[in-house]
């Protein structure tokens, strides 16, 4: 739509007139520059939960490591 393209603004005689800020081919660069960015931060997201859980599995596998040698020294501690 045309209108969607311009805004608003008063002349002298208190009148409304539309003002094109963008030009169309400038609207359809920052439309797919748009797209690109939503892809990018989308992606960014993804990888942002998959490093977040396996570190969260990693954290807990150290833990249970800890744990287990925690308790193999209560249950068989080493004569030093």
């Amino acid at each position: 739509m045309e209108w969607q393209k311009q805004r608003w603004q008063p002349n002298g005689n208190a009148e409304m007139m539309y003002v094109k800020v963008m030009t169309d081919e400038q609207l359809e660069t920052l439309r797919k520059q748009i797209a690109v960015y939503a892809t990018i931060c989308e992606q960014l997201i993804e990888m942002h939960k998959n490093i977040s859980s396996h570190q969260d599995l990693a954290g807990e596998i150290q833990f249970i490591f800890h744990r287990y040698d925690q308790l193999m020294l209560v249950y068989f501690p080493m004569s030093v």
